[in-house]
């Protein structure tokens, strides 16, 4: 992200609005251009305006921030969205995950965090509160890895296991080209690049 971020805020809690107005006149970077209380009223002004960030609350009147996501994403899926919450069960955490939400926060948030989070989301990074971190790690340790397919949990595991791309086809009788379609998925999953990222970040997971 280049220049002045344009930013709107979905909150219905009126202390908490006006602490983010105060945040973002202080910024030069972001530029808050609307501010609103409901999903709906959101999804009209983004059908018109450009937008490059939202931060939105998960529980709002009408329409809740997690089916916000999902309809902004289909209206441009260059926008990012954080969501932001007092619950931080992994089942809600990991439904805004698969639903291509940019970051989850943990209310309340500080001025400091609310910095740092813009500044991982403008280098590519999904910002999370630590406590939803933990709780999605340890989430996703046991058994299965849910953002995973069955096939991709099979490839997942040989890879821990050592197996080249070559032998992962010969064992689950499959062409390597399938094995490498499904690897290119699983580091798009695990927003990495290489195997040995993936590896590392498999190794915590399993």
């Amino acid at each position: 992200m280049n220049g002045l971020q344009k930013v709107v805020i979905v909150e219905d809690d009126k202390v908490l609005l006006e602490s983010y107005k105060y945040f973002f006149s202080n910024y030069t970077d972001y530029h808050l251009v609307k501010a609103f209380s409901n999903i709906e009223d959101l999804l009209i002004f983004i059908d018109t305006n450009n937008v490059d960030i939202i931060i939105s609350d998960v529980n709002l009147p009408g329409l809740s921030g997690i089916e916000g996501l999902k309809r902004v994403k289909k209206i441009n899926s260059d926008i990012k969205m954080i969501l932001i919450s007092i619950h931080e069960e992994s089942s809600i955490v990991i439904d805004s995950i698969k639903n291509h939400a940019d970051g989850y926060l943990i209310k309340p948030i500080s001025e400091e965090e609310l910095l740092k989070t813009l500044n991982l989301l403008e280098k590519g990074g999904i910002p999370l509160s630590e406590n939803v971190t933990l709780k999605l790690v340890e989430e996703l340790r046991f058994n299965k890895i849910k953002m995973f397919s069955e096939r991709e949990n099979e490839i997942a595991s040989l890879l821990l296991n050592g197996n080249t791309y070559s032998s992962i086809a010969e064992k689950l009788f499959i062409s390597a080209s399938t094995v490498n379609y499904h690897i290119q998925k699983i580091y798009l999953k695990l927003n990495v690049n290489s195997k040995i990222e993936a590896l590392k970040i498999l190794r915590k997971l399993k």
